[in-house]
């Protein structure tokens, strides 16, 4: 039987105003990291009179200035309409590098997976990466091809080349043995396997090491950008390192982390709307009516 208390309407109300409360608490906890860092920064802005960490006012009306037109960046060549072509620039430079590196990353570590020759010789290709930073591509790719745009990007996609291929590699190990079972038992070839079953399978298990090769690719591209683009964030951020311009480099900084973080909230979208099965994917009892609507059991 319901107490009769909880049905009173004093009940409800304070049961309200405590759910209330927590959500209150709540959202304050969760923005205490971010009160505390803007606490520090502006303590250490005040120390240190604005010359090497500036107001965040004053950052955020340089962010706002500079976006559309900048003395520095039109004095060093960098054109007459401040930040916004850089950071298209460089949002192009990072996106064509991690979709073109990471993909055939993807693409190349699946093909060779099922086969033990193919994937001893890619695992091979990728084993001397592991120890030597693919950053060091980067004089060679500007020596035999000069500083250009062609340069960076091939810089920038074959560090996600790269990255992408060793997890994905160590990924495709990881898939499910009962799904791989099943295909076989139901026909299916290598390449099938390795497509339709591995792939499909470790996609879940790559969202967030995406996200750290996508943000590392970040970094490889504002690095060429500085040593020899043309324009991009990087660049913009050379000219104010020549003007001493701590104002106009944490702009730059404000911007990559805006793109880099765009991306991941990208990644976890799209994961939410075409990953939803990954859950029930793990399960211990996998039927075998999957492999029929894939049309598997004929094979």
């Amino acid at each position: 039987m319901k107490d009769p208390a909880r049905l009173s309407p004093f009940h409800s109300g304070n049961e309200a105003v405590s759910k209330g409360w927590g959500r209150v608490r709540g959202g304050v906890v969760s923005l205490l990291p971010v009160i505390c860092v803007v606490a520090v920064w502006e303590i250490c802005a005040f120390y240190s009179g604005s010359a090497f960490v500036p107001h965040l006012s004053a950052l955020a009306v340089t962010t706002a200035e500079s976006l559309l037109n900048d003395p520095i960046i039109a004095a060093q060549g960098g054109g007459a309409s401040g930040y916004y072509p850089h950071v298209l620039s460089t949002l192009e430079a990072f996106l064509v590098c991690v979709i073109a590196g990471a993909g055939a990353g993807f693409v190349a570590s699946v093909i060779c997976s099922p086969w033990i020759c193919t994937r001893s010789f890619f695992s091979a290709v990728l084993r001397p990466w592991h120890v030597v930073p693919p950053l060091i591509v980067i004089p060679l790719a500007f020596a035999l091809l000069g500083p250009s745009r062609l340069s960076s990007f091939l810089g920038g996609a074959f560090y996600a080349f790269v990255s992408t291929g060793i997890i994905v590699m160590a990924a495709l190990d990881q898939a499910p043995t009962n799904l791989i079972k099943l295909a076989r038992l139901a026909g299916a070839g290598p390449l099938w396997i390795a497509w339709r079953v591995r792939a499909i399978s470790v996609l879940p298990m790559l969202v967030g090491p995406m996200k750290i090769v996508a943000s590392f690719t970040l970094g490889v591209v504002v690095i060429l950008e500085y040593l020899a683009a043309p324009e991009g964030i990087g660049r913009v951020m050379k000219f104010a390192i020549a003007y001493n311009s701590v104002q106009l480099i944490l702009v730059g900084v404000f911007w990559s982390a805006l793109i880099g973080y765009g991306f991941s909230a990208g990644i976890d979208l799209l994961g939410r709307l075409f990953l939803r099965w990954s859950a029930k994917m793990y399960a211990d009892e996998t039927p075998f009516s999957i492999l029929d609507a894939e049309r598997l059991a004929n094979r």
